[in-house]
């Protein structure tokens, strides 16, 4: 009887981790990738990184501005700064008041790119409920230091990257089609839920590790 009750229970165990590791497999078929030609948008990080980060993204978006708040960090620390990524950005406008932002974002970024991943974290910050003006994105960019106000200043009188952003914006609807959203966050073109940190660095590891080679 006995033994009968230990032959059950390795049974079950042994089902338990077959399931496990199917669901892990599982979880590694991904979808194929699209190819994002992301030459000439911001970028951060190594150039000889094997594994690229990229996201659409909205300044005046919530989920955005969280994503910035609580996983760009993360991924600051363990992947772009430690050269093993780099992440890419594509500044989109089409959420109510976000058009001056990203057009003073691209302005920093076609005069000063190092400059450009800084101020886009200040305007993360920007209060949602609060009207944006080009007073209040001056002085941003004059706490964030190093970028030329004059350059900035006639940018934003002349909306000098509307075209621009229209074109980023045309884009990004092509390529997420009916899936449109803000933050889009793709690995190495593979599309990856927002929501968790643990499946971003999941995934990060698994296109790592391909890119080690046999």
């Amino acid at each position: 009887m006995e033994q009968r009750k230990i032959f059950v229970l390795a049974t079950i165990f042994l089902a338990v981790g077959a399931f496990m590791g199917a669901t892990y497999q599982d979880s590694l078929q991904l979808p194929a990738p699209l190819v994002l030609k992301t030459t000439g948008f911001p970028t951060t990080g190594s150039p000889a990184a094997t594994v690229e980060i990229a996201v659409f993204e909205d300044f005046r978006c919530h989920n955005c501005r969280a994503f910035n708040e609580k996983l760009v960090p993360q991924l600051e620390a363990q992947y772009i700064a430690t050269g093993k990524a780099r992440y890419t950005m594509v500044p989109l406008a089409f959420m109510k008041g976000s058009k001056p932002m990203a057009n003073a974002a691209l302005a920093v970024y076609h005069s000063t790119p190092d400059r450009f991943f800084p101020y886009a974290k200040e305007l993360f910050l920007f209060p949602e409920g609060k009207k944006v003006t080009d007073t209040a994105l001056l002085e941003i960019a004059q706490k964030v230091g190093g970028i030329n106000l004059a350059n900035l200043q006639k940018a934003l009188e002349t909306r000098k990257y509307y075209a621009e952003l229209r074109e980023n914006l045309e884009w990004a609807q092509g390529v997420l089609g009916k899936d449109f959203r803000t933050p889009a966050l793709y690995i190495n073109g593979i599309p990856t839920p927002t929501a968790s940190y643990d499946l971003i660095e999941m995934r990060i590891e698994h296109m790592l590790t391909i890119g080690k080679g046999p």
